[in-house]
């Protein structure tokens, strides 16, 4: 099982910048975008990620795995780090050469656009 970083550690850096990564999704490219922040962190910090992304919880990662191509650049995502740096490191582990980690705190406080995310059937 994918576990989060201690947050008694720092936030771990971005491994693409958030300008770069909005330029990217602005001129279309090919790549897929991956939110893995759970209902109960999205309660909280509200439902809203990156455009295009998908959601796909830390938690469900590993057994949803497949549904991600492997011949395209990968992003991982989350507020700061804590979750999507060991999701990055667990798709590379299973064979994705082109996965890069972005912070949506850092996009965020760019003033990059947004989308909301639907709440899951309850």
């Amino acid at each position: 099982m994918i576990s989060a970083i201690p947050h008694s550690n720092p936030p771990p850096p971005s491994t693409i910048g958030a300008d770069e990564l909005h330029a990217l999704i602005s001129n279309g490219a090919d790549l897929a975008i991956v939110d893995v922040r759970n209902a109960r962190i999205l309660d909280h910090q509200g439902w809203t990620t990156m455009p295009s992304a998908t959601l796909i919880p830390m938690e469900e990662l590993e057994s949803r795995v497949g549904e991600l191509p492997k011949n395209t650049l990968i992003v991982v995502t989350c507020m700061t780090g804590f979750r999507s740096e060991p999701a990055r490191e667990f798709l590379k582990q299973q064979g994705f050469e082109r996965v890069e980690m972005a912070r949506f705190d850092e996009y965020l406080a760019k003033g990059h656009p947004t989308v909301p995310l639907e709440h899951p059937a309850q």
